[in-house]
């Protein structure tokens, strides 16, 4: 699945190296925001580069990769100056969702898998 997986608790979470497994039934634990293929151009031109500079991340079409709370806050400055330039309303639409998902994972202390 592509998309983004926000961690409500990483309590009982099995891990693949430091990013926590999502469960493979529908659970309290996550919520969901799956992508569209149709978005990955636009994340490559637009989010892949510049969130794996600001946050350390290592993500790129076909990866995976977990942003804890502390790169969520990163991330969370980039989306907010981002919405104020011009962008396209797919791409408003997907950053208002991961700025929602970031301000959750601050707040809970958890974090975000993005799976591209």
């Amino acid at each position: 699945m592509i998309g983004f997986t926000l961690f409500l608790t990483l309590q009982g979470c099995n891990y693949y190296g430091h990013i926590p497994e999502p469960p493979l039934e529908a659970s309290e634990k996550v919520r969901v925001y799956p992508l569209e293929t149709e978005d990955l151009p636009l994340l490559e031109q637009d989010f892949i580069e510049p969130v794996d500079k600001l946050c350390n991340a290592l993500l790129d079409i076909g990866d995976v990769d977990y942003l804890n709370a502390e790169q969520c806050r990163i991330l969370l400055t980039w989306i907010s100056d981002r919405l104020g330039q011009p962008i396209g309303d797919r791409l408003v639409t997907i950053y208002r969702t991961l700025a929602d998902f970031a301000h959750q994972a601050i707040s809970l202390n958890t974090g975000i898998v993005i799976e591209l």
